[in-house]
């Protein structure tokens, strides 16, 4: 959004100076009736009615589409691939079954473009917040395997993990796509399985600065207010 404004900002001020040009021509012109401020009309005249085209009337066809063009249909995880599953049918939600397979995390996000232009997916941004779940082991280390498209770092409350794409997902109007996120813990140089009840919040990342947020996913609950489940040792 910044960005844009910005854009926008630099566009006003171009065309601004362009005016202020074009009357300092004719007001040049008015008081000398010399053939050269003809020139600078001329020019200047050409060079406003360029930047207005250029800048306003004109949208490339990767520009022309909101957010609401972009549809989730779809959140799942991947569990012939890691040991997570869904949470007593609870939408959105998932816990650690703690099987022999992958202890990260691997969703599956189905999304559909409605618009009737060629868009690109450019950036995954993920927040996270991290509810209270009493005592705990320590938590044990793991090695990451590369077994999803894109794999991203669980961030503290404080921070944003951002995932910048190296290629970008082009999807064509009218289409679906699906794409795999895989999330872990990460400090010290090694990757973690998850540990305790995190909420996460995906943001995505279009062309045209358009962002779409996508439904909370729970991991280890099933919603913000779930009760802490408490268990005794023995």
């Amino acid at each position: 959004m910044i960005q844009r404004l910005l854009k926008i900002l630099q566009n006003i001020i171009v065309i601004i100076a362009e005016v202020i040009a074009l009357n300092i021509s004719i007001i040049w012109y008015l008081n000398t009736e010399e053939f050269e401020p003809i020139i600078g009309i001329v020019l200047m005249t050409a060079s406003l009615v360029s930047s207005l085209i250029s800048k306003i009337f004109i949208k490339s066809n990767t520009e022309n589409f909101l957010k609401d063009d972009i549809e989730c249909v779809s959140i799942g995880i991947d569990n012939k691939k890691c040991a997570w599953e869904i949470y007593d049918n609870v939408s959105n939600a998932f816990i650690n079954n703690d099987t022999n397979k992958s202890p990260f995390p691997i969703f599956t996000f189905s999304l559909i473009n409605h618009s009737t232009k060629t868009i690109l997916l450019k950036e995954i941004n993920l927040n996270a917040k991290h509810l209270y779940s009493g005592l705990s082991g320590l938590p044990k280390p793991g090695i990451l395997k590369t077994i999803a498209k894109f794999k991203i770092r669980i961030p503290t409350e404080n921070e944003t993990s951002v995932f910048k794409l190296d290629n970008e997902i082009e999807i064509p109007s009218g289409r679906a796509f699906k794409f795999q996120i895989e999330v872990h813990e990460f400090w010290n140089k090694k990757y973690f399985p998850i540990e305790g009840r995190k909420v996460l919040f995906f943001t995505f990342h279009f062309n045209n600065e358009v962002a779409i947020s996508l439904p909370k996913i729970f991991l280890n609950c099933k919603s913000e207010e779930e009760k802490m489940k408490i268990s005794i040792l023995s």
